[in-house]
């Protein structure tokens, strides 16, 4: 969600946690968090809340789109220049594996002219699995370290389980197979239309395990309440993109191979940012480049990089004023460059968290905030901005004559 990061202010109620979950959660100030696995299981499930409500990604998707869209004409040939700049380098081909970028799957949050916007009813007149007849029985594998994610489609208004008056009641019971009741921790989300269920497993339960879930709705206006049922097996841990469990993983050595496998990319997004911009992107006159997480358009699990470049950087400006060389040739060297280190910031990036998988360290409440990799880029290129340029140049023009008489390096 980084096109909404700076936007996106999120309260939770805590008053009906018990007096030792608050004191499990809260240091003794009352002002900070404790470190302990509590607050770390709340704020994965505040991460999963967010990353996949609906309305929130189409939120994202429109200000992705409304931001880019005017310059989408422009990174268009930038983009098939820095595929060909990257795989005409052998170096940068075994970093790098480059892939297309195809159009978005799926319908951006802009309603198209013959669609309408969803109008949903007061009470529901259906309440299923999507993809399923209403009596079907849902089949899911389910890993033993993941929540279970199930969809449900109806007609009934956004905050039908949330309003004063006649809200909804929606009622879980997850079953072993022994008829047992268990335990489990859940959320749902209503959004035009889709009720998406995000369900913990509970503790105690092992791989093969199948599992009887029955989730129930329910008004004072219905005659008999809607009944869902699904079948959930218990299947082998998946790997998570991130640690869990109250630990976190720190950079470390690269081991084994983990450092020389490439890199899958999709070509960035790039866009050019004028000073009268500046504000929008935190740009000032040093700054050069910026990067914004986005969700890929050709695999929807796997996140990409927006790049966006400041073209009235200070530093671009004086050279493009004291050069007798087209102002426009020197902005596509800046601009490349930056990309390309910014390309290689998150590759060193992603490659120190999967080399680091081995080792965990306990969190510590007192522990400074971990620097991201978009403030990472946004530091190392502020600091490279008067280098690039004349890297580029002085190095491009070198010829052998200008290295004779041994080898740069060599000791006398």
């Amino acid at each position: 969600m980084g096109y909404l990061s700076d936007s996106l202010l999120v309260f939770v109620d805590c008053t009906r946690l018990s007096n030792r979950a608050r004191e499990d959660l809260f240091m003794n100030s009352r002002d900070r968090l404790s470190g302990g696995d509590l607050r770390v299981s709340l704020e994965e499930e505040l991460e999963d809340l967010i990353h996949n409500h609906k309305g929130l990604r189409e939120l994202r998707d429109r200000r992705r789109q409304e931001e880019t869209e005017s310059s989408l004409a422009e990174s268009k040939p930038l983009e098939e220049v820095l595929k060909s700049i990257l795989k005409s380098s052998p170096s940068l081909t075994a970093l790098f594996t480059i892939g297309s970028r195809l159009p978005s799957p799926h319908k951006m949050a802009t309603v198209a002219a013959d669609d309408k916007p969803f109008e949903g009813s007061a009470h529901p007149t259906y309440f299923r699995f999507r993809k399923l007849n209403y009596g079907d029985m849902l089949e899911r594998n389910c890993p033993v370290n993941r929540r279970a994610r199930l969809e449900f489609e109806t007609d009934v208004d956004n905050d039908y389980f949330d309003r004063q008056e006649e809200p909804g009641q929606f009622d879980l019971e997850l079953a072993n197979g022994a008829g047992v009741n268990l335990n489990a921790a859940y959320s749902l989300n209503l959004y035009n239309g889709v009720a998406s269920l995000n369900l913990s497993l509970p503790e105690g339960v092992n791989v093969g395990d199948k599992l009887s879930l029955y989730v129930s709705v329910n008004d004072d206006c219905l005659v008999e309440p809607y009944l869902n049922v699904a079948e959930l097996t218990v299947a082998p841990e998946q790997d998570k993109a991130k640690g869990g469990n109250g630990r976190h993983r720190q950079a470390g050595n690269d081991k084994g191979d983990n450092a020389e496998k490439p890199l899958g990319i999709e070509l960035p997004r790039i866009v050019r940012v004028k000073e009268d911009a500046w504000d929008t992107h935190g740009f000032n006159r040093f700054s050069a480049c910026r990067i914004q997480q986005a969700e890929s358009e050709v695999d929807q699990t796997k996140s990409v990089y927006d790049f966006y470049i400041n073209i009235d950087n200070i530093y671009l400006q004086t050279d493009v004023k004291a050069s007798r060389e087209a102002p426009a040739l020197l902005d596509a060297r800046f601009i490349y460059g930056n990309v390309l280190i910014g390309l290689g910031l998150i590759r060193d990036w992603a490659s120190r968290e999967t080399a680091a998988a081995d080792i965990i360290v306990e969190s510590s409440q007192d522990e400074p905030e971990k620097e991201s990799v978009e403030q990472r880029v946004d530091a190392v290129t502020t600091a490279l901005a008067p280098f690039i340029l004349p890297m580029i140049s002085a190095l491009g023009a070198m010829s052998l004559g200008d290295v004779s008489g041994g080898h740069v390096g060599d000791d006398e």
